[in-house]
């Protein structure tokens, strides 16, 4: 298992397919890695299809089945992963506001409770 110093964990919004979404997610990659943080893994809504991205250096973690088949026992890829980085951060956008479906931002807001219970750094300071 890889050091957990310098490492973060990004929970996107959404799946993607949204120009803004994507951008505010390239745009805290760049941010992060001009930080010094060393590992970035970001959720997958969906299935992904490697597990790391061709051209930025992150880490894919599938929690598919917890958003698609809505499969509340599918959380061991996200619960390992908060084991192996030393933050979590949350995209807000359409997750808080519940715009899309309320369903889903509870589905996200569930993540949240997760990474809070077993007290996982997700704030200021990171």
């Amino acid at each position: 298992m890889q050091d957990k110093t310098k490492s973060v964990l990004l929970v996107p919004p959404a799946p993607p397919g949204s120009f803004g979404d994507e951008a505010s997610i390239i745009g805290s990659i760049n941010y992060l890695l001009e930080q010094g943080i060393s590992r970035i893994g970001v959720v997958s809504h969906l299935k992904p299809e490697r597990e790391r991205h061709p051209v930025l250096p992150i880490e894919f973690v599938d929690c598919s089945d917890y958003f698609e088949k809505k499969d509340d026992t599918a959380l061991s890829g996200f619960e390992s992963a908060l084991k192996e980085y030393e933050a979590c951060l949350f995209f807000g956008a359409d997750m808080l506001d519940g715009y899309y479906s309320l369903k889903t931002s509870m589905r996200r807001l569930g993540l949240v409770q997760l990474a809070y219970d077993r007290k996982v750094p997700m704030g200021k300071g990171i």
